[in-house]
């Protein structure tokens, strides 16, 4: 149970407001919405919680917050313009919160991590150009979106772990370092193949709608069409290093042997591939952000 510090409202509800439960305040203007919900954010920083506000319509304030005795600089407070940016940040901050729980080694709640992450991803569908489509077409053009998102999400999101993994391999050392580093290689190598042609194929029906057919010419007259172009290269070059990674370095990883010249050489060039594809794909990122700011050919009159 939440307490919310009102002894007679927590004496009807026998204890406080009940945890781990969706819950609505509502009420007329100056009703004391904002106490309760004060009173109960307090109750769990008290207790040791995380806590975070999302604040869609900007009716968060900080004097009313501190007369409620609520820490400012224990609270994580998020003020967002929309629905649905209010929904990723909840998202956000419910990953965050297991991500800093001391259980967080527990299958159960990586699993609902993942869940979170996965919705966090496909939730930029409904603020890109996908957006604005209508109908069956519309509908097509989110779910290939979605897809897209995914499939990227998957890619980029296993670099950095990868590349933490290499980083630690020489001080780890031994053998059992070197085979746990070769199976988690050799593990995103077996669904590389696959999400690569998840995010080429749904790459080309999102091309599709916003270039449209009949306008291929605009790749290289336009912004957008430019910006689409480079970032297809910079894929093509992270194509190009995650093959030789997966025939060439990481069976080279494989049959080294800790402690021998062999398996220096192998982490340190497994290493640098690592950084070079990540780095290639936060630049991927930065153009796919300018992408949403420009206008598609499609949309041109």
């Amino acid at each position: 149970m939440i307490a919310t510090g009102l002894i007679e409202l927590d004496g009807l509800l026998e204890g406080g407001l009940p945890c781990g439960q969706l819950l609505e305040i509502s009420g007329p203007a100056s009703s004391g919405k904002s106490t309760l919900a004060f009173g109960a954010c307090l109750s769990l920083l008290q207790q040791g919680k995380a806590v975070a506000w999302v604040d869609p319509g900007g009716s968060f304030w900080p004097l009313a917050a501190l007369e409620a005795r609520l820490p400012l600089s224990k609270l994580l407070v998020l003020k967002v313009r929309d629905g649905m940016a209010a929904l990723r940040a909840v998202m956000a901050a419910a990953s965050l919160t297991l991500l800093l729980a001391d259980r967080f080694a527990s299958r159960r709640l990586m699993a609902v991590q993942t869940g979170l992450g996965a919705l966090l991803v496909m939730s930029l569908a409904w603020t890109g150009h996908g957006a604005t489509g209508e109908g069956w077409a519309g509908f097509l053009h989110r779910s290939s979106d979605v897809i897209h998102l995914l499939g990227a999400g998957v890619w980029i999101g296993a670099l950095l772990p990868l590349s933490a993994l290499l980083l630690r391999l020489p001080r780890a050392g031994g053998a059992a370092g070197v085979r746990s580093a070769a199976a988690a290689l050799a593990r995103f190598s077996r669904f590389g193949v696959a999400l690569v042609a998840v995010i080429a194929l749904s790459g080309l029906v999102n091309s599709a709608f916003l270039v449209q057919p009949a306008r291929w010419h605009t790749l290289v007259s336009t912004e957008y069409g430019r910006l689409l172009l480079a970032k297809v290269l910079l894929f093509i070059l992270m194509l190009a290093l995650a093959a030789i990674n997966r025939f060439k370095l990481a069976p080279r990883l494989s049959a080294a042997v800790a402690g021998t010249p062999h398996l220096h050489t192998a982490v340190r060039r497994l290493r640098a591939t690592l950084v070079t594809e990540t780095a290639l794909a936060l630049a991927i990122l930065a153009i796919v952000a300018q992408l949403g700011a420009v206008q598609p050919p499609a949309s041109a009159p």
